[in-house]
């Protein structure tokens, strides 16, 4: 696939390695962290372009960013609201395409409280595992771990991805940005 191709060639341009084969038994929900700027997302739409076909799903307010919304809908990107026919959007958008959704995990281009629980969300209405990519930018590396279910949970699927980044930590551009591998305190019950 020619764009797979390009796509490829621009990682390695840029200077970046991917060490992991993409795991067999998709489409997953495919997370990227940390996702401490804009860029991360790039790297990200790159990687994902290089190695499956994917979609990727914005928060809806990038859509009002005057010249960004341009660029956006050029990508044939998914957004999607918080609710019940967001997920249906997505699960209809994987079986007619066989592509998965990738998302920065919400609550992370900056630093706060936690992480949002919209990834987990996505996984348990669609019933699909979770692919979590972790993006170094220090060592210029594309990390994927090994897909896994979703807890009973967000806060105990949270800390599964709290073990599988234990032993790697991947680094963001900004490291100052990343928020603490906990549920946010304004989405516990």
């Amino acid at each position: 696939d020619i764009k797979s191709k390009i796509a490829k060639r621009a990682l390695i341009s840029l200077g970046w390695k991917f060490p992991d084969t993409f795991p067999s038994g998709g489409p997953f929900i495919c997370i990227l962290y940390p996702h401490t700027t804009m860029s991360d997302t790039l790297i990200a739409f790159l990687f994902g372009t290089y190695v499956r076909q994917s979609f990727f799903i914005p928060v809806k307010e990038s859509f009002d960013i005057p010249g960004i919304s341009f660029l956006l809908r050029k990508l044939n990107l998914l957004t999607i609201t918080r609710d019940r026919a967001g997920y249906e959007k997505i699960r209809n958008e994987m079986e007619n395409t066989g592509a998965q959704p990738c998302i920065a995990i919400e609550g992370t281009r900056k630093l706060s409280n936690g992480i949002k629980p919209g990834f987990f969300n996505i996984a348990k209405e669609t019933n699909k595992k979770i692919l979590l990519f972790g993006c170094d930018w220090q060592r210029k590396t594309f990390h994927m771990f090994d897909p896994f279910e979703p807890k009973e949970t967000a806060e105990d699927t949270i800390l599964v991805l709290k073990e599988l980044l234990e032993d790697l930590r991947p680094m963001g551009l900004y490291p100052e940005n990343e928020s603490p591998i906990v549920l946010s305190r304004s989405d516990k019950k």
